[in-house]
């Protein structure tokens, strides 16, 4: 398959082009507060660079969080945009699959709890579980507050958030289980999220929602 991959969940916008389940270009790039406009430089060039017409795309792929909500809102809007004059397929995944993909890849765990700030005084986390076709979200996304974090995340499973650095220092983050932290900020790739949902389409499972994983209600 030909896909074009993006996530824009996290600071850092991350766009890949995968072939045949190799990646023939991608690129990324930190939020610079320039909207849209790095994104609509940077895909054209991607796909120039690598000779690809945008009728040889057999699927359009993009993350759906938890993360940044405008990101995540141009993300899905873009790819289904870039997908409507051929009527290509549009696969959504929520980004914390490539970030469990990417922690399951160096470590020898089954396990991982995939986080962020939810704001608010809140954290979102998931826990994902090692499988064939890739990692496997264990029920929903959940809420905590700093202060419930670590009695509602199983201990001594590896914690993991594209906001480490952020995290690392607050003096509420200081008041946490902080062994099993990734000492590092890992971003969703999106050569691994096109990994993951080739596996997925491969076996037949369906898309997830074409709408943000969005964690607080709206606020009236």
């Amino acid at each position: 398959m030909n896909i074009l991959a993006l996530d824009m969940s996290t600071v850092q916008t991350n766009v890949a082009l995968i072939s045949g389940g190799c990646c023939v270009r991608e690129t990324s790039w930190m939020e610079n507060r320039r909207g849209e406009q790095p994104l609509f430089e940077a895909v054209p060039i991607l796909m120039r660079e690598s000779g690809m017409t945008w009728n040889e795309l057999d699927c359009y792929i993009a993350g759906r969080g938890p993360g940044l909500y405008s990101g995540l809102r141009t993300g899905i809007t873009v790819m289904q945009a870039l997908a409507l004059p051929a009527d290509q397929d549009v696969f959504f995944l929520n980004s914390g699959t490539a970030v469990a993909a990417q922690c399951f890849a160096v470590m020898s765990t089954d396990q991982v709890v995939v986080t962020g700030d939810a704001r608010r005084g809140m954290l979102w986390y998931g826990l994902f579980t090692r499988q064939s076709y890739g990692p496997q979200l264990s029920g929903e996304w959940r809420l905590a507050t700093w202060e419930t974090f670590d009695a509602l995340v199983p201990s001594g499973i590896p914690r993991v958030s594209s906001a480490w650095s952020g995290f690392n220092q607050c003096v509420e983050f200081s008041r946490l289980n902080t062994g099993s932290w990734v000492e590092e900020d890992v971003y969703p790739k999106a050569r691994v999220l096109a990994e993951c949902a080739e596996k997925m389409i491969q076996r037949g499972m369906e898309s997830e929602p074409a709408m943000p994983v969005y964690m607080h209600p709206p606020v009236a």
